[in-house]
């Protein structure tokens, strides 16, 4: 596993984030909240409400602890979401209000353009650190971002429908 999230910053970016957009279905890529070792849908001050459906791909399926099937309302691995995608019930791709792609070192190249492809069409925002969506603008596939600054870190927040190309 890659070693836990301890950076407050992006930390306070994530739920601060989520908490100000009134997002109601955040599809969490990476579980970031199983990254930071929290056992709770609460950390450093801040949380998410039990109201807000969280949705995980899960990319350590190694780590599996029965806390987080409490955390997250749903958790497929990344070799599920390669083969399958997410859908509902009637077999059409879920739609989310957030998608956040945070610290997804570990996530294989062939998942990370699925889930951006997925993520464009599916989500109204995505949040991610600013590398990876200044990567996103040269490839074409945003056309900019919001920069969001916190303390010490700039973050990206896309509005797909706005700076989204698919």
């Amino acid at each position: 596993m890659s070693s836990i999230i301890t950076d407050k910053d992006l930390s306070y970016f994530y739920f601060e984030m989520i908490k100000s957009s009134g997002a109601q279905t955040v599809l969490d890529v990476g579980m970031f909240l199983k990254k930071m070792g929290t056992v709770s849908r609460q950390a450093l001050g801040s949380g998410i409400g039990m109201n807000v459906k969280l949705y995980g791909i899960d990319t350590i399926p190694e780590i599996r602890l029965a806390v987080y099937n409490k955390i997250y309302d749903e958790i497929i691995t990344e070799k599920e979401f390669i083969d399958y995608g997410i859908v509902d019930d009637s077999g059409k791709e879920k739609q989310f209000d957030v998608a956040s792609l945070l610290s997804l070192d570990e996530i294989s190249i062939e998942c990370k353009n699925k889930v951006w492809m997925y993520v464009l069409k599916n989500a109204k925002a995505i949040m991610t650190e600013k590398k990876m969506a200044d990567t996103q603008v040269q490839q074409g596939l945003i056309t900019g971002y919001y920069p969001v600054s916190t303390e010490e870190n700039i973050y990206a927040w896309i509005p797909t429908k706005e700076l989204g190309r698919i």
